[in-house]
C-alpha cells in the first residue's frame, strides 16, 4: 500500500510546512494564532503554486515535486537572510527557541485570571478530537466513493499525475455534445485539486486524497480561534468558538472528501483574519505584521479563495469594505490610506486569482465555461443549476425564505440519515439556535445602541453577505464561512457578559451556555455518525456505524473494493494505458469518470465527439486511437451500439453483475478481437488476447 516513493512525501511536505513557519516569523507574525493562520496560508499558497508551475513545465513527477519543494524552502532561507527585518525576526526566534527551557517550579509560571470558559473548550475540543479521528481513518482506510470527486475533482488529478504536465482531463474534449458536470475538470478552477494531486504525485494513486480538505479544516479552525482573540476572547472562549464551527455537520461529513467547500469557507475566514492583522488596534501595535504585508497577503489569500471556487469571488466588494470599517477602528499610526489599501488587496487578488480562468477563456472561449455568466456564454446557468437542486416545494418561493426554511430544516435532520452533500440543514442546530441568534444580537445592537461595531460591521456582517451574496445561498456546503460568523457573534457577546456580569450569574451562566452548545453540536451529528452518510448505490454495505466498523477492519484488498469499486471491479482488469472512448451524446457521469481512469490514474478518457450513428463508432475510435468503448445502456446511442455491434466490429464486454448497485450506468465495448471463451471473462481476457 505504501509504496518507496510515499517516503519521499514526508520529507517534501516537510519542507513547505518548514518553509511556510519561516515565512510567518520572518514577516513578523508573533501571536500564536496569527502566526498558525500566516504558516498555513503561506504553506498553501506555496504548494498551489508550486504545482501549477511543476505542471506548466512538465516537471510535476515525484523528483521534480521533492525537488520543487527544497527549492521552496532553500529560496525562503535566501530571502530570510537577505532582507534585516527578517533576519532579524528568524534570529530572534532562533534564540527564544535555542534558550528555552522547561519550567520545573510552579512558582516561575506567570499568574493569569482563571478562564470561565476552559471546561467549554476541553467538552468540544474533545468531540472534535473524535469526529476527526474518525474522519482520518475513513480517509486513510477507504477509498474516495463520494460522486463528485469521482465525477471532476479527480479527473483532473489524474491527468496530471498521468502526464507529469497541465494535460487534459479529457483527450479530445470539444464544447459537442452534453459533456455535463465532467467537464467541470478541465474548467472549473482547481487550487484545490493541486492539494489532491500533491497527495498523488508521490503514490500515483488516490491513497491519500482523503485528506485533501485538513489542512484547510485546519485554517478553519485556527482562522477562526484567531479573529476571536483579536477581539479579546479567551483562549477558552475562541477555542470553544472554533470547535463549534468545525463540528458543523456539513464540515465534518465532507471532512475525508475531496471536495472544496471546507477549502473555500477555510480561505475566506482566513481572509478576515489576515484582514486584522492589517487594520490592528492600538493596543496591538507591532504585533502584527506590517499592515501592507497584511493587505498584500489579504489578497493573495482571496485569489486562492477564487481559485478553489468561483463564488469567492463575491467576497471580494465584502472584504473592500470591511477593510474601510476596520480602518476607522485602528491604530492611527499604521494604517494605511484608503486607496492604497484596496490597491494592495485587489492587485494579487486579481493578478494571481486569474490563473484558472485565463486558461479556461483561452481553451473554451469563456472564463466561466460550462456557466453563462454575464456577456459570456454557456450551456448552462447556476441559477438554473441550482433551481434542480432545490427542494421542489420550495421553489419559486423568495430567497430569504427559503434559506430561513433551509436553516429550520435542521430541526428535522437530528438523528437521521442524509447525503454528505445535502442541501438544507446541514449547518445544525449549533447554528440556527445558538450562532445565529448571536450574529443577529450583535449585529442589531451595533446598529442600535453602538456596541462591538467593529467586530458586526468589520467581520460578522460582510463575512455574512459576502458568503449569502453567491448563488446557493440555502444549500448548506455552500455556506460554511456562516458558522465563523455565527462564532465569532457569540464569542464577543459572551466574553462581554463574563466581564460585565458579576461573579454569581458568570457561574450560572457559563454552564448553561457550554451545555447548550454541546447539545445542540452532538445533537446535530448523532445522524451521521450512527449511519452511513453515502447513498445505497455508493455504498451498499455501510448502513450503520456496526458496518462501517467492520469495513474498517478488513484487510486492504476487501476495503478497495468499497462503494462503486467492488460494482466496477472489472473495469480495473484494463492494462495501464488503456483509452476509453465515448460518445459526446452520451458522456460518463456521476462515479463513473474515475472508475473509468481507476484509482492508479492510469487509463485515459477519449471524447469522440458527436457519434449520431452507431457506424461512426469505430471509425472514430480507430481515429482517436481507442480501443474500448463506454456507454450507457439505455442512452439512445448506448442501445444502438448494443444492436448493431456484430455489423461495426464491436464486441460487448460484461462488467457487471445483472441487478448489482449502479451496475445499469455502464456498458463496454472493444474493437480488439476477443476469442469467444473470453467474452464471458470480461476485460482481463481482452487485454490478454
Amino acid at each position: 500500500m505504501y509504496s518507496p516513493l510515499l517516503l519521499a512525501f514526508a520529507p517534501a511536505t516537510f519542507c513547505l510546512i518548514a518553509a511556510a513557519l519561516l515565512g510567518a516569523v520572518g514577516l513578523g507574525a508573533r501571536r500564536f494564532s496569527d502566526r498558525a493562520t500566516v504558516t498555513l496560508s503561506l504553506g498553501l499558497l506555496e504548494l498551489t503554486w508550486l504545482v501549477k508551475l511543476l505542471l506548466l513545465a512538465g516537471w510535476f513527477r515525484p523528483f521534480g515535486a521533492f525537488a520543487g519543494a527544497v527549492a521552496v524552502l532553500a529560496a525562503t532561507l535566501a530571502l530570510g537572510a537577505a532582507l534585516p527585518g527578517a533576519r532579524a525576526r528568524l534570529l530572534a526566534a532562533y534564540d527564544v527557541v535555542r534558550q528555552w527551557r522547561p519550567r520545573t517550579s510552579p512558582a516561575a509560571r506567570p499568574v493569569r485570571a482563571r478562564d470561565p470558559f476552559t471546561l467549554t473548550a476541553a467538552a468540544l475540543l474533545a468531540v472534535a478530537v473524535l469526529v476527526y479521528a474518525r474522519s482520518l481513518v475513513l480517509a486513510l482506510r477507504l477509498p474516495p466513493r463520494d460522486i463528485d470527486s469521482l465525477w471532476y475533482h479527480l479527473v483532473a488529478v489524474a491527468a496530471w499525475v498521468r502526464t507529469g504536465e497541465m494535460a487534459p482531463a479529457i483527450d479530445n474534449a470539444s464544447k459537442a455534445g452534453d459533456l455535463g458536470w465532467t467537464i467541470a475538470a478541465e474548467t472549473y478552477p482547481r487550487d484545490t485539486e493541486t492539494v489532491s494531486a500533491w497527495l498523488s504525485v508521490f503514490t500515483h494513486d488516490t491513497t491519500l486524497v482523503g485528506l485533501t480538505q485538513f489542512p484547510f479544516l485546519a485554517m478553519l479552525f485556527v482562522a477562526t480561534y484567531g479573529i476571536c482573540r483579536r477581539f479579546r476572547a479567551t483562549r477558552g472562549l475562541a477555542l470553544s468558538a472554533s470547535a463549534a464551527v468545525v463540528l458543523a455537520p456539513t464540515v465534518v461529513s465532507q471532512s475525508y472528501m475531496a471536495y472544496n467547500d471546507i477549502a473555500r469557507a477555510g480561505v475566506a475566514v482566513a481572509v478576515w483574519h489576515v484582514l486584522l492583522m492589517a487594520y490592528p488596534e492600538a493596543a496591538d501595535r507591532g504585533q502584527a505584521l506590517a499592515p501592507r504585508t497584511a493587505l498584500l497577503l489579504t489578497g493573495a489569500l482571496l485569489a486562492l479563495g477564487m481559485g478553489v471556487k468561483a463564488a469567492n469571488g463575491y467576497l471580494i466588494p465584502a472584504v473592500l469594505v470591511a477593510g474601510l470599517v476596520l480602518r476607522r477602528a485602528s491604530d492611527p499610526a499604521t494604517r494605511p490610506g484608503r486607496v492604497a489599501g484596496m490597491a494592495w488587496v485587489l492587485g494579487p487578488a486579481l493578478l494571481l486569482g486569474s490563473f484558472w480562468y485565463l486558461r479556461t477563456w483561452l481553451s473554451w472561449g469563456s472564463p466561466t465555461w460550462p456557466i453563462a455568466v454575464g456577456p459570456f456564454e454557456g450551456p448552462a446557468t447556476m441559477h438554473a443549476l441550482l433551481e434542480q437542486a432545490r427542494p421542489e416545494e420550495w421553489r419559486g418561493e423568495p430567497m430569504p425564505l427559503v434559506v430561513l426554511r433551509s436553516w429550520w430544516a435542521a430541526l428535522g435532520h437530528v438523528g437521521d440519515q442524509h447525503w454528505y452533500v445535502q442541501w438544507t440543514g446541514q449547518l445544525g442546530l449549533v447554528w440556527l439556535l445558538v450562532l445565529l441568534p448571536a450574529a443577529a444580537v450583535l449585529v442589531v445592537g451595533a446598529l442600535v445602541r453602538r456596541r462591538h461595531t467593529r467586530a458586526a460591521f468589520g467581520v460578522v456582517l460582510p463575512l455574512a453577505l459576502g458568503t449569502l451574496a453567491a448563488p446557493g445561498q440555502w444549500y448548506s456546503r455552500y455556506t460554511m464561512p456562516l458558522m465563523a460568523a455565527g462564532a465569532l457573534a457569540l464569542a464577543v457577546l459572551m466574553q462581554a457578559a463574563v466581564r460585565r456580569l458579576p461573579a454569581r450569574r458568570t457561574a450560572f451562566l457559563v454552564p448553561v451556555a457550554t451545555g447548550l452548545v454541546l447539545a445542540v453540536t452532538c445533537a446535530s451529528l448523532v445522524g451521521q455518525l450512527r449511519y452511513t452518510t453515502f447513498q445505497a448505490e455508493e455504498d451498499p454495505k455501510q448502513r450503520d456505524y456496526r458496518a462501517l466498523a467492520e469495513v474498517l477492519g478488513q484487510p486492504e484488498r476487501q476495503r478497495s473494493l468499497e462503494g462503486v469499486w467492488g460494482t466496477y471491479r472489472k473495469v480495473d482488469l484494463l492494462p495501464p494505458g488503456t483509452r476509453i472512448a465515448f460518445c459526446a451524446e452520451d458522456t460518463p457521469q456521476y462515479w463513473l469518470p474515475l472508475v473509468l481512469i481507476g484509482r492508479g490514474y492510469d487509463r485515459v478518457l477519449v471524447d469522440l465527439g458527436e457519434c449520431r450513428t452507431p457506424s461512426r463508432v469505430p471509425v472514430l475510435m480507430k481515429r482517436l486511437g481507442a480501443d474500448y468503448l463506454y456507454t450507457t445502456p439505455h442512452s439512445a446511442i448506448g442501445s444502438a451500439v448494443r444492436r448493431t455491434a456484430e455489423e461495426t466490429g464491436l464486441t460487448y464486454m460484461p462488467i457487471t453483475r445483472p441487478g448489482a448497485p449502479t451496475g445499469g450506468l455502464l456498458q463496454m465495448f472493444t474493437l480488439l478481437p476477443v476469442p469467444p471463451a473470453a467474452v464471458a471473462a470480461g476485460p482481463m481476457a481482452v487485454g490478454r488476447s
